[in-house]
């Protein structure tokens, strides 16, 4: 009895394993044929969407170079860019060009060189002794034997000693001495022929011109020699054909001071006059 009994167990036992395996074979044949399914989007009533490699546009770069060509190409917006790179460069500063060839393009130092010369033309209110060239090789994209690329980055390296300052529309006017000057450094008289010259180019432009000492001396005394600094420079500018009337002049004396007034190297920073440059 006891082996029959163990017999037909083993049988129930097969029965059931088989079962399974059959149950087992069934869910995975199932799930397999939705899987593949999916993915083709075979049988689906709503279409799978189709996807498509997509390319950022960089739109027209306002310099900017073609592979193996050293021609420099002006796009749309290059005037703002082009004033944006000089905005803040003085008379006696140094515009840095940096500018690089990418591997593989023929020729590559000659090449960057040859972008770098392309470049200072378009700049022709810079002298070549205050431009500074600095070429390089870089690794390029594939793209940009096809495409238009930048090769090209500006700097202002500012002149420590310089009289004149630029930063943005503000322009800082320094006096060597403590008084409202008798003789026009040169420096300072090539800036106003400068200024002058955008002026009658651009007759919505103005100044406002702002006159400042140190604190040596009597306070009263410093405010009007911060007018007559600031009526210096004016007189300078109409004489060389500026429009008296677009040029506005104050006085502050010792106020507002950009340095200490405790060493003679603070002193002759605060003794100064700001050009504010208006409608640029």
């Amino acid at each position: 009895m006891y082996f029959r009994g163990s017999k037909k167990i083993n049988m129930n036992t097969k029965a059931l394993l088989t079962t399974l395996a059959f149950f087992a074979f069934v869910g995975f044949s199932i799930w397999w044929w939705n899987d593949k399914r999916k993915a083709c989007a075979c049988g689906d009533k709503i279409p799978a969407t189709a996807t498509t490699a997509t390319t950022t546009a960089t739109g027209d770069l306002p310099l900017s170079f073609n592979w193996d060509k050293a021609d420099a190409l002006q796009g749309n917006g290059f005037e703002n860019y082009r004033k944006d790179q000089i905005k803040n460069l003085g008379p006696t500063d140094t515009l840095e060009i940096r500018t690089w060839y990418y591997e593989g393009e023929a020729n590559g130092e000659q090449l960057a060189a040859q972008r770098a010369d392309a470049i200072k033309a378009l700049y022709p209110n810079v002298t070549s002794d205050r431009i500074k060239v600095i070429t390089e090789k870089r690794t390029g994209d594939p793209k940009f034997k096809t495409e238009k690329f930048e090769a090209a980055t500006f700097n202002v390296i500012p002149n420590t000693k310089s009289l004149v300052k630029k930063t943005g529309n503000k322009v800082t006017i320094y006096f060597a001495s403590n008084s409202s000057a008798k003789n026009i450094e040169k420096e300072i008289d090539d800036y106003l022929n400068t200024l002058v010259a955008e002026m009658k180019a651009n007759p919505a432009e103005s100044v406002t011109a702002t006159g400042y000492t140190d604190n040596v001396g009597d306070d009263a005394k410093n405010l009007t020699l911060s007018e007559g600094r600031a009526a210096f420079v004016k007189n300078i500018m109409t004489t060389k054909g500026a429009e008296a009337a677009k040029i506005n002049t104050v006085g502050k004396g010792e106020a507002d001071p950009i340095a200490t007034n405790d060493t003679e190297d603070g002193r002759k920073l605060n003794r100064r006059v700001e050009l504010i440059i208006n409608n640029q």
